[in-house]
């Protein structure tokens, strides 16, 4: 399964399907003070996403790296550089 795939799932998880339908993959999902899609989402909101990233790709995402994860898309290019750079080129399986 692509990474961007398993991000997304991560998110459906934990805010819904019709949200990131809603959101697409490009869309800003964690833009603070704006509304996305039927739902204002938040600093804890990205708190609980960014730990159910780190889970699911047996990853630590530092601070810096998770107040950037804005999109889905961001979030997938940045989860990829993160398991290589933690679990070498191999990377992990899904």
């Amino acid at each position: 399964m692509e990474t961007i795939e398993r991000v997304r799932r991560v998110f459906a998880e934990h805010f819904g399907t019709d949200l990131l339908e809603a959101i697409g993959n490009d869309q800003p999902a964690f833009k603070f003070g704006h509304p996305v899609g039927p739902k204002d989402l938040d600093s804890l909101d990205l708190v609980e996403f960014v730990m159910g990233i780190e889970d699911e790709f047996k990853i630590a995402i530092p601070d810096d790296d998770a107040e950037q994860m804005t999109t889905i898309a961001r979030a997938a290019f940045m989860v990829d550089a993160l398991v290589r750079a933690q679990h070498g080129k191999a990377g992990i399986a899904a």
